[in-house]
């Protein structure tokens, strides 16, 4: 299985909150064959072709876009 990690740079900046729960919303798209999911009132879009997450804590369409990792 597949496993992707964000790859942050010095000065992107997460919520400690959205940080936390993105491996647990990694996990359930995976798993479900999803690419996007709600943790919590977070939201997370996946797109693993251009290897990019989109995450919007709040729910208003306004979502910040981290790049992503696959690791082996």
């Amino acid at each position: 299985m597949k496993s992707y990690v964000l790859d942050l740079k010095k000065d992107d900046y997460i919520p400690q909150n959205q940080k936390k729960l993105f491996k647990y919303a990694l996990e359930w798209c995976i798993n479900n064959n999803w690419n996007s999911c709600k943790v919590n009132r977070t939201y997370y879009n996946f797109d693993f072709d251009k290897l990019e997450v989109n995450i919007n804590g709040i729910g208003y369409g306004n979502y910040n876009t981290y790049k992503i990792k696959e690791m082996d």
